[in-house]
């Protein structure tokens, strides 16, 4: 029989394949990495837009086209934004911008998106050239907002 690592592996046929143990991190690896990430983000952030970031109006063309693959992809891209978003601020200990109920249902995260483009656009149409996650943020941090206990 082969010497292996794994004593189990004598023991399995020859076309078998011996998949090591996942590798769990510490707690301090994880956080680490996830402000890394954070910062990654700050940086691509600060880079010039590129023409392929989504804007406020391509995102309000996809929240209220009528079209069911539009709506959908308006529906998880801000379902995205307010995770992603919510990650980072736990990620960056930052619970000074805004709080996310734990119970925020995605329907009502759509819905309320939806109202605030309609509103916004109406009152600022050049608002349609900013970044569509800056205006999500802007709606998380004006919606949420952290009250101190």
């Amino acid at each position: 029989m082969q010497n292996s690592r794994n004593g189990n592996a004598a023991l399995l046929p020859k076309k078998c394949v011996v998949i090591p143990p996942v590798r769990h991190y510490s707690e301090r690896t994880m956080k680490t990495l996830a402000v890394l990430l954070l910062w990654s983000s700050y940086a691509l952030a600060a880079a010039p837009a590129e023409s392929s970031a989504m804007k406020v109006s391509d995102l309000n063309a996809f929240c209220s086209s009528g079209n069911e693959p539009a709506e959908t992809a308006c529906r998880f891209y801000i379902f995205g934004a307010f995770q992603g978003l919510h990650l980072a601020s736990l990620a960056a200990q930052d619970n000074k911008h805004f709080c996310l109920p734990e119970d925020t249902h995605q329907s009502d995260m759509v819905k309320l998106v939806r109202n605030a483009l309609t509103l916004d656009l109406a009152k600022f149409p050049q608002d349609k050239d900013l970044d569509a996650i800056g205006f999500i943020a802007a709606v998380l941090q004006r919606s949420y907002p952290c009250t101190s206990a």
